[in-house]
Formats: C-alpha cells, structure tokens, sequence
C-alpha cells in the first residue's frame, strides 16, 4: 500500500503581481494505491486520488466579470481553477 500526500502553500492570483491582495489559500491531498500482485504477469490495483474530498483552487486569475458587457450581474473580478474532486480507479496490469 502507498499514501501520497502533497501540500502547495498559498498562490497570488494572475493579474496581481504586486501580491496586494489575498492569495488562494494552501492546501494537501492525499493519494493512495493498493495493489496486489497475483502472478508475474498480473496485477490488480485500486487507485484513489484526493482521498478525502478535498475543496481546492489549483489557480486563480483577475479579469472582466461581466464579460464585456455581456453579464452585468457579475462582480467578483476573481476567477478560480477547481481543484481536481475524490477520483477511484480500479484496474489490472497484464505483462505479456
């Protein structure tokens, strides 16, 4: 068994390289793999990625809310990028 975790500290959104306002927030993930050798030429695994669900922003970016006039109900100049949500892989390996 295997149990990854990766952490990314705080990221400046794009369109404010003076770093004046508030970063995304900092976060961890946690992968894991399972696998189970059956005989030298198969394999059986069980993949998770983002084991425990975690809510994140990969990237964030300032721009036009509004779309050029298209959407004025829209304030918040910020943009996020979401973080990849709890993924489970089941497979095999054949080696031939």
């Amino acid at each position: 068994m295997e149990l990854d975790a990766t952490g990314v500290s705080s990221k400046y959104f794009r369109g404010d390289e003076a770093n004046l306002q508030a970063p995304l927030p900092g976060y961890a993930i946690f992968d894991a793999l399972l696998s189970w050798q059956a005989n030298p030429k198969l394999a059986f695994f069980l993949r998770s990625e983002n084991l425990l669900d975690r809510r994140y922003s990969s990237f964030g970016l300032y721009g036009d809310p509004t779309g050029n006039g298209a959407f004025p109900q829209f304030t918040d100049p910020r943009f996020y990028v979401p973080g990849q949500p709890c993924g489970v892989w089941l497979g095999m390996r054949v080696r031939l």
